[in-house]
Protein backbone atom coordinates (compact mmCIF):
# COMPACT_ATOMS: atom_id res chain seq x y z
CA UNK A 1 0.00 0.00 0.00
CA UNK A 2 1.32 3.66 -1.13
CA UNK A 3 2.75 5.39 1.81
CA UNK A 4 1.18 8.88 2.93
CA UNK A 5 3.76 11.04 1.05
CA UNK A 6 3.78 8.98 -2.08
CA UNK A 7 -0.33 9.53 -1.90
CA UNK A 8 -0.12 13.18 -1.90
CA UNK A 9 2.80 13.17 -4.52
CA UNK A 10 0.60 11.21 -7.15
CA UNK A 11 -2.45 13.98 -6.44
CA UNK A 12 0.24 16.22 -7.31
CA UNK A 13 1.14 14.81 -10.45
CA UNK A 14 -2.72 14.28 -11.18
CA UNK A 15 -3.43 17.94 -10.40
CA UNK A 16 -0.34 19.10 -13.19
CA UNK A 17 -1.31 16.63 -15.64
CA UNK A 18 -5.17 17.79 -15.47
CA UNK A 19 -5.74 21.05 -14.40
CA UNK A 20 -4.22 23.61 -12.19
CA UNK A 21 -3.85 24.01 -8.31
CA UNK A 22 -1.37 24.79 -5.55
CA UNK A 23 0.57 23.82 -2.75
CA UNK A 24 0.71 25.38 0.73
CA UNK A 25 3.72 24.76 2.66
CA UNK A 26 4.51 25.81 6.32
CA UNK A 27 7.85 27.55 5.88
CA UNK A 28 8.36 28.78 9.35
CA UNK A 29 6.66 28.15 12.79
CA UNK A 30 7.48 29.39 16.14
CA UNK A 31 5.39 29.04 19.77
CA UNK A 32 2.08 26.11 19.50
CA UNK A 33 0.36 25.80 16.26
CA UNK A 34 -1.72 22.62 15.01
CA UNK A 35 0.67 21.56 12.13
CA UNK A 36 4.54 21.38 12.49
CA UNK A 37 7.08 22.80 9.77
CA UNK A 38 6.94 21.32 6.49
CA UNK A 39 3.36 20.28 6.45
CA UNK A 40 1.54 20.03 3.38
CA UNK A 41 -1.66 20.39 1.49
CA UNK A 42 -3.05 20.78 -2.20
CA UNK A 43 -5.47 23.24 -3.26
CA UNK A 44 -7.24 22.08 -6.45
CA UNK A 45 -9.15 24.78 -8.68
CA UNK A 46 -12.44 23.48 -7.84
CA UNK A 47 -11.84 23.79 -4.09
CA UNK A 48 -10.57 20.83 -3.12
CA UNK A 49 -7.87 19.60 -0.73
CA UNK A 50 -5.56 16.93 -0.04
CA UNK A 51 -3.35 17.07 3.28
CA UNK A 52 -3.72 19.96 5.63
CA UNK A 53 -1.77 22.91 7.39
CA UNK A 54 -3.73 23.57 10.18
CA UNK A 55 -7.45 23.57 9.99
CA UNK A 56 -9.38 26.84 11.24
CA UNK A 57 -9.19 30.42 9.93
CA UNK A 58 -5.80 29.62 9.33
CA UNK A 59 -6.38 27.13 6.57
CA UNK A 60 -9.72 29.18 5.44
CA UNK A 61 -7.33 32.07 4.25
CA UNK A 62 -4.64 29.75 2.47
CA UNK A 63 -7.48 27.88 0.54
CA UNK A 64 -9.06 31.90 -0.74
CA UNK A 65 -5.39 33.03 -1.28
CA UNK A 66 -4.90 29.53 -3.09
CA UNK A 67 -7.23 31.10 -5.93
CA UNK A 68 -5.09 34.31 -6.45
CA UNK A 69 -1.72 32.22 -6.97
CA UNK A 70 -3.81 29.66 -9.30
CA UNK A 71 -4.78 32.51 -11.63
CA UNK A 72 -1.57 34.69 -11.32
CA UNK A 73 0.33 31.97 -11.24
CA UNK A 74 2.87 33.83 -8.50
CA UNK A 75 3.74 32.35 -5.55
CA UNK A 76 2.91 34.00 -2.50
CA UNK A 77 3.99 33.98 1.73
CA UNK A 78 1.16 34.18 3.92
CA UNK A 79 2.05 34.96 8.14
CA UNK A 80 -0.37 34.27 10.76
CA UNK A 81 0.07 34.78 14.27
CA UNK A 82 -2.26 32.52 16.22
CA UNK A 83 -2.32 34.16 19.27
CA UNK A 84 -4.62 35.61 22.08
CA UNK A 85 -8.01 36.95 20.39
CA UNK A 86 -7.17 35.57 16.99
CA UNK A 87 -6.86 31.78 18.25
CA UNK A 88 -10.14 32.04 20.26
CA UNK A 89 -11.95 33.29 17.43
CA UNK A 90 -10.56 30.63 15.12
CA UNK A 91 -11.24 27.42 17.63
CA UNK A 92 -8.13 26.48 18.24
CA UNK A 93 -6.15 26.01 20.60
CA UNK A 94 -3.37 26.02 20.00
CA UNK A 95 -1.01 29.73 19.50
CA UNK A 96 2.25 30.86 17.89
CA UNK A 97 3.51 32.18 14.41
CA UNK A 98 3.28 30.16 11.08
CA UNK A 99 4.34 31.25 7.73
CA UNK A 100 3.29 29.49 4.70
CA UNK A 101 4.24 29.39 0.84
CA UNK A 102 1.59 29.37 -1.23
CA UNK A 103 3.13 27.69 -4.57
CA UNK A 104 0.90 27.37 -8.15
CA UNK A 105 1.43 24.16 -9.62
CA UNK A 106 2.47 24.68 -13.47
CA UNK A 107 3.73 22.07 -16.40
CA UNK A 108 7.34 22.69 -15.96
CA UNK A 109 7.21 21.03 -12.46
CA UNK A 110 5.95 17.87 -13.79
CA UNK A 111 9.14 16.32 -14.64
CA UNK A 112 10.36 17.26 -10.82
CA UNK A 113 7.43 15.93 -8.83
CA UNK A 114 7.75 12.97 -11.19
CA UNK A 115 11.27 12.35 -10.31
CA UNK A 116 10.24 13.14 -6.91
CA UNK A 117 7.90 9.81 -6.33
CA UNK A 118 10.26 7.73 -8.60
CA UNK A 119 13.00 8.21 -5.93
CA UNK A 120 10.56 7.73 -2.84
CA UNK A 121 9.44 4.34 -4.67
CA UNK A 122 13.31 3.42 -4.91
CA UNK A 123 13.72 4.35 -1.52
CA UNK A 124 16.35 7.12 -2.63
CA UNK A 125 17.56 9.90 -0.78
CA UNK A 126 17.45 13.47 -2.08
CA UNK A 127 16.48 17.04 -1.21
CA UNK A 128 14.03 19.49 -2.28
CA UNK A 129 14.85 23.03 -2.38
CA UNK A 130 12.72 25.81 -3.14
CA UNK A 131 14.10 29.18 -3.50
CA UNK A 132 11.83 31.68 -1.39
CA UNK A 133 10.41 34.91 -2.67
CA UNK A 134 11.41 37.88 -2.54
CA UNK A 135 14.51 36.59 -4.78
CA UNK A 136 13.28 34.81 -7.79
CA UNK A 137 11.28 31.82 -7.06
CA UNK A 138 11.80 28.28 -8.08
CA UNK A 139 12.31 24.77 -7.09
CA UNK A 140 15.14 21.62 -7.71
CA UNK A 141 15.36 18.06 -6.67
CA UNK A 142 18.49 17.32 -6.04
CA UNK A 143 19.17 13.18 -5.22
CA UNK A 144 21.73 12.34 -3.16
CA UNK A 145 23.17 10.57 -6.46
CA UNK A 146 22.04 11.68 -9.70
CA UNK A 147 21.30 14.52 -11.64
CA UNK A 148 19.06 17.70 -10.40
CA UNK A 149 15.74 18.71 -11.73
CA UNK A 150 13.96 21.80 -11.24
CA UNK A 151 13.56 25.50 -12.67
CA UNK A 152 16.18 26.95 -10.54
CA UNK A 153 19.21 28.44 -13.09
CA UNK A 154 22.24 26.46 -13.75
CA UNK A 155 24.25 28.90 -11.51
CA UNK A 156 22.17 28.51 -8.33
CA UNK A 157 21.83 24.72 -8.52
CA UNK A 158 25.99 24.78 -9.10
CA UNK A 159 25.80 27.10 -5.77
CA UNK A 160 23.62 24.54 -3.88
CA UNK A 161 25.57 22.16 -5.21
CA UNK A 162 28.95 23.26 -3.77
CA UNK A 163 27.22 24.43 -0.34
CA UNK A 164 26.07 20.22 -0.36
CA UNK A 165 30.13 19.34 -0.78
CA UNK A 166 31.04 21.22 1.91
CA UNK A 167 28.35 20.27 4.35
CA UNK A 168 27.64 16.80 3.76
CA UNK A 169 26.11 15.96 7.19
CA UNK A 170 23.03 18.06 5.65
CA UNK A 171 21.60 14.87 3.69
CA UNK A 172 21.52 12.83 7.03
CA UNK A 173 18.68 15.73 7.65
CA UNK A 174 15.24 14.26 8.71
CA UNK A 175 13.23 17.53 8.97
CA UNK A 176 12.16 20.59 6.53
CA UNK A 177 14.95 23.35 7.46
CA UNK A 178 15.69 26.94 6.10
CA UNK A 179 18.82 28.02 5.56
CA UNK A 180 20.30 30.98 3.61
CA UNK A 181 22.61 30.08 0.32
CA UNK A 182 24.11 34.47 0.53
CA UNK A 183 22.48 37.77 1.54
CA UNK A 184 18.83 37.85 0.06
CA UNK A 185 18.71 34.38 -0.87
CA UNK A 186 16.54 31.89 1.24
CA UNK A 187 15.71 28.32 0.81
CA UNK A 188 13.32 25.88 2.47
CA UNK A 189 14.62 22.49 2.46
CA UNK A 190 12.49 19.02 2.65
CA UNK A 191 14.35 16.04 2.60
CA UNK A 192 13.17 13.30 0.96
CA UNK A 193 12.68 9.76 1.97
CA UNK A 194 10.86 6.57 2.22
CA UNK A 195 8.63 6.70 5.58
CA UNK A 196 10.17 4.66 8.40
CA UNK A 197 8.98 1.13 9.01
CA UNK A 198 7.27 -0.10 11.72
CA UNK A 199 7.16 -3.92 12.45
CA UNK A 200 4.67 -5.26 14.74
CA UNK A 201 5.03 -8.93 15.80
CA UNK A 202 1.83 -10.52 16.86
CA UNK A 203 -1.61 -9.98 16.06
CA UNK A 204 -3.33 -9.39 19.25
CA UNK A 205 -5.67 -6.48 20.96
CA UNK A 206 -2.72 -4.38 20.96
CA UNK A 207 -1.22 -4.67 17.78
CA UNK A 208 -4.59 -4.44 16.42
CA UNK A 209 -4.74 -0.59 17.42
CA UNK A 210 -1.40 -0.01 16.87
CA UNK A 211 -1.46 -0.89 13.40
CA UNK A 212 -3.69 1.62 12.07
CA UNK A 213 -2.49 3.95 13.99
CA UNK A 214 0.58 4.09 12.56
CA UNK A 215 -0.12 4.26 9.35
CA UNK A 216 -2.35 7.82 9.99
CA UNK A 217 1.14 8.77 11.11
CA UNK A 218 3.02 8.07 8.61
CA UNK A 219 4.48 4.78 9.21
CA UNK A 220 4.68 1.60 6.56
CA UNK A 221 3.38 -1.33 8.81
CA UNK A 222 5.17 -4.57 8.68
Amino acid sequence: EMCIRDRFYKEVIRTIEGDIGAIATIIFQSGSSPRGLGAQMLIRADGSAVGSVGGGRLEAEVMEAAQEVMEKGHPKRLEFHLTGQEVADSDMICGGEVEVLLEPLAPQFLDLFKGLLELLERDKRALLFTQLPPAPWGKVLLPEKGSPVGTLPKERVEEIQALMEKHPELWQQQRPFSMSLKPGVHLFVEPISSEPTLYLFGGGHVAQQIAPLAKMVGFRVV
